[in-house]
């Protein structure tokens, strides 16, 4: 067996890290690839440079064998590009904490699909098949080009408004809507199938502003009545899915509901915290038994020494599976943690950043609630236990200042500092459709729309008055 090893990570002129190697370091490098980026959450493409002793200068890695005990490396990314993912959860420790989130926050990312001993949040399938979403709703919504016929009358239409302020009659309107609004439920359908009132305002303005010879005389913005257009054109496009089978609107069918809950509107299962693949179907070629089939076999994988990206894989691929266990049959969390260990595993950090622990409480208190509602302290793991059957979900601080996320009485990872830990309950809250404290709805709310930018448009007051605030 290997010695143990620890590496200096260079991440950024401004960002130096250490990572701990147990079983020395990796025989290959596509092995140290794969261990850096799911230690430092990594989504981009990027390559390792060695710091050479002879010339005291970086180059390019392509044995390990050049590397020993304590030498440093860099991280160089490859383009800028920006990952496209379900979910993302940029580590607390990361220089910018009030930009955590799932899009341009610097390098750093919980990037579920390449990490598996990481801060497991939603992991991803295959991004090309059917019905997976790689990108959550845009800040500008863009509107598709309809069909030729339609965009030239509407093109014409556009001249005549800009020349003489003319409107396109209801006359000429009527043959071009099922064209119209079919392309915009398409468009919608790409980030979410069941868009909120807000979004399909936004929707409605979009098309107003880009065509202006749609605006309606006597609407307060132009758009209202093609808003309402677009609701009852995406209940019917959710019929249409329905029949086909799709996932996330079958689920809701009156047939799969109990008696008492047989309403439309009644426990509607549907994305409550900007989730991207709240439930994808299967990816093509496979089934239930199939995916069954390789939950087993992660099992087995996960018993296995530095397999991460063999473990990332199966996890990726197993995701529309998990989903539908999760969103379906709602398990306890003891019993997706025996059928899901790696959901619950978390990836070694070194770096304990009390002053990001001090924020949150700060935010917490600046918000009007509890910090006690969501922190609580021990004297040691004996009296954790004890108070274990008690706590719903609640991080732990246990003697030293080392954290443990309970929920449901269950422990789901131990021995990480207390910042980190409210990024990681945020994953396991996703994860696992977990619904937000209610004592602790305003933390959370900023959690999720200040720091993970994820459905932010419309927020609480006391969030709103934090997020001008800050920014």
């Amino acid at each position: 067996m290997s010695k143990p090893a620890q590496l200096r990570v260079i991440l950024a002129d401004h960002d130096v890290r250490k990572v701990v190697l147990p079983s020395g370091i990796p025989e290959t490098v596509d092995d140290l690839h794969s261990v850096i980026r799911d230690t430092f959450y990594i989504a981009r493409d990027f390559s390792l440079h060695y710091k050479d002793v002879d010339f005291d200068e970086f180059f390019t890695l392509y044995s390990t064998t050049d590397l020993k005990d304590k030498d440093t490396i860099k991280v160089v990314f490859l383009q800028d590009q920006e990952p496209a993912i379900t979910l993302n959860l940029t580590d607390v420790t990361n220089t910018d904490v009030t930009n955590m989130t799932d899009q341009p926050c610097e390098e750093h990312y919980v990037d579920d699909t390449a990490s598996v001993s990481t801060d497991d949040t939603l992991i991803l399938s295959s991004e090309d098949s059917p019905g997976h979403r790689s990108k959550r709703w845009p800040a500008q919504f863009s509107i598709p080009s309809f069909s030729g016929l339609t965009e030239i009358q509407i093109q014409s239409a556009n001249e005549r408004f800009k020349k003489y302020g003319t409107l396109l009659t209801t006359k000429d309107l009527i043959p071009l809507l099922p064209d119209i609004l079919g392309k915009l439920a398409e468009a919608i359908y790409e980030y979410t199938a069941y868009p909120s009132s807000l979004q399909i305002g936004e929707v409605a303005e979009a098309l107003t502003q880009k065509h202006p010879c749609l605006k309606e005389p006597g609407s307060f913005n132009g758009s209202y009545g093609w808003a309402q257009r677009l609701k009852y054109k995406m209940n019917n496009f959710r019929s249409k899915l329905r029949g086909l089978g799709c996932p996330e609107v079958k689920v809701n069918s009156l047939k799969r509901k109990q008696t008492y809950d047989q309403y439309p509107a009644k426990n509607l299962k549907k994305p409550k915290k900007a989730e991207v693949n709240y439930l994808p179907p299967h990816v093509q070629g496979e089934s239930t038994a199939s995916l069954e089939k390789e939950r087993v076999e992660l099992l087995s994988e996960m018993m296995k020494r530095d397999n991460s990206k063999v473990v990332a894989q199966k996890m990726a691929k197993t995701f529309s599976l998990r989903r539908e266990e999760i969103v379906k049959e709602v398990p306890a969390i003891s019993d997706c943690m025996k059928r899901w260990p790696a959901l619950f595993t978390e990836a070694q950090d070194n770096t304990v950043e009390r002053r990001r622990e001090i924020a949150i409480r700060c935010l917490i208190v600046y918000l009007g609630e509890k910090e006690e509602d969501l922190f609580k302290q021990y004297r040691d793991v004996e009296e954790l236990d004890a108070d274990l059957a008690m706590q719903v979900m609640k991080i732990a601080i246990i003697g030293d200042g080392r954290a443990t996320i309970v929920v449901e009485g269950t422990k789901i990872l131990q021995g990480i500092d207390v910042a980190r830990s409210c990024a990681l309950l945020m994953g396991v809250i996703y994860a696992l459709n977990l619904s937000y404290p209610k004592q602790l709805k305003f933390t959370f709310e900023a959690f999720q729309k200040l720091c993970l930018e994820l459905d932010g448009q419309k927020a609480s007051s006391k969030v709103m008055n934090l997020k001008y605030g800050i920014f």
